[in-house]
């Protein structure tokens, strides 16, 4: 599972980072905390399944 939950969080940190979006900018779209989304993208946490539906649904634009 730890290497699940790194590869979950590399994906997530990509779509940020592919998007120029800051840690606070895509927490804030996703209705989370820098803190917790910093977690998930290190492979700290998992994201929950209204962290990952947000995610889904988040306009690629900024």
């Amino acid at each position: 599972m730890p290497h699940d939950l790194k590869f979950i969080g590399e994906n997530i940190r990509s779509f940020r980072q592919s998007r120029n979006w800051t840690l606070a900018q895509l927490a804030s779209k996703i209705g989370i905390q820098e803190g917790p989304l910093g977690r998930i993208e290190r492979g700290g946490n998992l994201p929950s399944a209204t962290v990952i539906y947000n995610l889904v649904i988040t306009p690629v634009t900024p």
